[in-house]
């Protein structure tokens, strides 16, 4: 009898824990969709559910913004950060950074390879511009330049654009 009773104990104690969700590529998960897990599982990016309304320019078309050149998984953030400390207009950075969705805050322009991990996995995130002349910034400058990393999700080309042209933008956050 006492056996049983502390199975049932037990039993009760193992399902009312609180348990981390299971997290998936797809899952709508802080504010977003996740499109990027790392080998923890726990952590990753989340794409905003919708692009920008609108196109933006990267911004600062004849300055070279020190600090806004990482191409790396984790940089965007950092890039963006730079981007709208330095220029003080309306840019697809400074755009993403006052974007609040879903009760979140700290959207930003993904960096070239977040980009590039957008583009692979874009089934996950839903929603995405895939014609032939729709590319989206992404926060990486290449500095040679004065121009900035752009990929087309229709063409899978990355090219380097002029940053004061105005190309579609999606925000993302990590987590």
């Amino acid at each position: 009898m006492v056996l049983r009773v502390l199975i049932v104990v037990f039993a009760i104690i193992l399902t009312s824990c609180d348990r981390e969700p299971l997290l998936v590529l797809g899952m709508e998960y802080q504010g977003g969709r996740i499109f990027y897990l790392d080998k923890t599982g726990k952590h990753g990016l989340v794409a905003a559910p919708e692009d920008l309304p609108g196109r933006f320019p990267w911004g600062c078309p004849e300055r070279i913004i020190q600090g806004a050149n990482f191409t790396f998984i984790g940089a965007g953030e950092r890039n963006t950060n730079r981007i709208v400390e330095v220029c003080g207009e309306v840019t697809a950075a400074s755009m993403c950074a006052a974007l609040e969705v879903n009760g979140f805050d700290d959207w930003y322009l993904p960096s070239k390879d977040e980009l590039l991990l957008m583009y692979e996995n874009k089934e996950f995130i839903g929603n995405m511009r895939n014609g032939t002349w729709e590319p989206y910034w992404s926060s990486s400058q290449f500095e040679i330049r004065r121009q900035a990393i752009v990929h087309n999700f229709g063409t899978g080309r990355t090219t380097f654009e002029n940053k004061d042209l105005e190309f579609w933008v999606r925000p993302i956050r990590s987590f």
